[in-house]
């Protein structure tokens, strides 16, 4: 897809810094804390101790998912689009692949740690993904807002604001823009936007 001819470049380009390995960012305590991780999906440090910390923080939060079966090219996301594209519907994005990627790949190294800290702790939840899963299949918005993005209110209000607050505001600008025009739309956002 586009996406991925835009992504294929710039994941090496700004997901890797072999000069500081990621195990020289942490703590004793989180270094122990990822191998550990790493150890349950039969994963290497090496494969992981390269990468920037929003790099690492995206690949360990998709091992859980992975294990547990789930097909990453089955999203609702993906699944509606094909949909859509199928009814020869418009498609449009609030932002471009470029953007979401830059989110997280522009954090500064402070932030992109915290981000990596919240996923380690939230794949060694046990049920952490059982429960993501239940709350968005019975559409608990609560729930989801309380598992996916309290915590990191309270612990990282800036990193809270950079990948949620600012992003939900230019989305809303977009949506009323929609709003305002004719036709109707579908709006799609990922299940910690709600």
């Amino acid at each position: 897809t586009a996406d991925m001819v835009v992504l294929q470049p710039l994941v090496p380009r700004l997901g890797f810094d072999p000069d500081r390995p990621l195990s020289s960012l942490l703590s004793e305590e989180e270094r122990t804390r990822l191998v550990a991780v790493l150890d349950n999906a039969g994963l290497p440090i090496e494969a992981i101790d390269p990468m920037r910390p929003w790099l690492a923080g995206i690949t360990i939060a998709s091992l859980p998912i992975l294990a547990a079966g789930y097909d990453p090219n089955a999203g609702v996301d993906r699944v509606l689009m094909a949909v859509a594209q199928a009814a020869d519907k418009p498609v449009l994005g609030f932002e471009t692949a470029e953007q979401e990627i830059r989110f997280v790949a522009d954090l500064p190294d402070p932030l992109a740690l915290d981000l990596l800290r919240e996923t380690l702790e939230e794949v060694e939840a046990v049920d952490y993904l059982a429960d993501v899963s239940t709350a968005w299949l019975a559409g608990d918005v609560d729930a989801l807002a309380s598992l996916l993005n309290v915590d990191m209110n309270l612990e990282a209000d800036e990193l809270y604001r950079v990948l949620v607050i600012d992003r939900n505001r230019d989305w809303t600008k977009q949506i009323i823009a929609r709003l305002n025009g004719s036709g109707t739309s579908f709006v799609v956002v990922g299940a910690g936007h709600l």
